[in-house]
């Protein structure tokens, strides 16, 4: 026979188990074909049937779907091959053209119509989860569902975040957890109602350097990664609740995080930090924001190759954080994150260049047990107040101070 179409009429036949057009000229599947929920084998072979409605999902009872030889593209070839029979020997007479014969087994539908399914419920329930189908591109169906709020694909074996997101705009949850992800598109920035976002387990380099497009962000993943610092863009996101960048490479947790003002977990494990310093890791997320905010709003900023200076603030406390060391930072200031001083690109963060223009610094009640010699760069140090730690020995260095006036061990 030469089809092109399946006659509507066979719908009345609401007791077919077995139904076959193969070798015919059907372009597409009607979605009133969902209707003969009997059937337990359906075979297209050789037709011209390029997509499979969603709809298709309701013949729960097939146990073959035959559509081997026919230009889909919809679903993805991913879930398609999973219903391609095998090659190897039979007696069929059906075969790929120029690769052999087919196995005459057929493998269960299961696969595509659970892909279909969760088609069909997201179009009412806004959330598309399509976890587990080994889905190496992006699917294109997502992009007809332009209202969707969640989406879920992990455990695929995604490289990227395509320029289509922009078609989904109105997200507020991704979560891609256990992919191949390298690349994030820019255009991943149009989805501006983002609050959940997880890309943990992927092979992401480097954080976006758009996260201030998602002001209303509050949980993000970027657990088991392969990243080595945070992009600045990150500190934007002001309501950001709970942050992951456990398993990564990390060597800072930079002060700009104190601008996370209701940040109440972060989870930094496995990384090889170095900074802040153990003293104050080890006390937890509420005394390393305290530490950094006293940085960030009271330390001023030194001239930097001739830059401008900042005189916002010129007094630094550090009391009572069981400091068992002076942090590098009071005395010598650390580079921007991936930097060194070597590069000519600073930018002009307050605390990035060290506090060497204190005027004031209070470091009592820790368990300083001496003062490091680098003391002696903060040249404009007037008072240095240290009373209350176990300090044994002070530095020669110490006398190199000479705008020092007041004293306090």
């Amino acid at each position: 026979m030469e089809l092109s179409v399946i006659p509507e009429a066979i719908t009345v036949l609401s007791d077919l188990t077995s139904l076959s057009f193969s070798q015919n000229h059907i372009q597409e599947l009607p979605i009133f074909l969902s209707t003969l929920t009997n059937l337990t084998e359906l075979e297209l072979i050789r037709n011209k049937v390029t997509v499979l409605y969603p709809e298709l999902h309701a013949l729960t009872n097939l146990i073959t779907l035959n559509v081997f030889s026919n230009p889909i593209n919809s679903p993805p070839f991913e879930i398609i091959k999973t219903i391609l029979p095998k090659r190897g020997e039979s007696s069929s007479k059906v075969g790929f053209p120029g690769q052999g014969q087919l196995s005459k087994q057929t493998p269960s539908p299961h696969v595509v119509l659970s892909f279909l399914r969760a088609l069909l419920v997201a179009r009412s329930s806004l959330s598309l989860s399509l976890s587990n189908f080994e889905l190496i591109q992006w699917p294109r169906e997502s992009y007809d569902l332009p209202e969707l709020r969640q989406i879920c694909m992990d455990e695929n074996l995604l490289r990227a975040i395509p320029d289509g997101i922009a078609n989904l705009s109105r997200l507020t949850s991704i979560s891609l957890v256990g992919n191949h992800i390298k690349v994030i598109s820019d255009m991943l920035s149009e989805v501006t109602g983002l609050t959940f976002l997880n890309l943990e387990r992927n092979r992401l380099e480097t954080m976006p350097s758009f996260m201030a497009s998602f002001p209303r962000l509050r949980t993000v993943s970027f657990a088991n990664n392969l990243l080595t610092v945070f992009d600045p863009s990150l500190f934007q996101c002001s309501h950001i609740e709970s942050l992951s960048i456990r398993g990564n490479k990390m060597r800072e947790i930079p002060p700009e995080i104190a601008s996370l003002y209701q940040l109440s977990d972060l989870d930094y494990r496995n990384n090889p930090i170095i900074f802040p310093p153990e003293d104050i890791l080890s006390q937890g997320l509420a005394v390393m924001m305290k530490f950094y905010v006293n940085i960030m709003s009271c330390a001023p900023a030194c001239s930097f190759r001739d830059m401008e200076q900042d005189a916002r603030g010129d007094k630094l406390c550090l009391d009572s954080f069981a400091l068992a060391r002076l942090p590098l930072i009071v005395f010598r200031g650390l580079p921007r994150p991936g930097e060194d001083w070597s590069e000519q690109r600073v930018r002009r963060d307050r605390w990035a260049y060290g506090m060497t223009q204190l005027a004031s610094l209070s470091i009592q009640g820790n368990m300083l047990e001496e003062l490091p010699d680098g003391i002696s760069r903060i040249a404009r140090l007037s008072s240095l107040l240290c009373s209350l730690n176990e300090i044994r020995v002070l530095p020669e260095s110490l006398g190199t101070l000479t705008s020092l006036r007041m004293l306090d061990l």
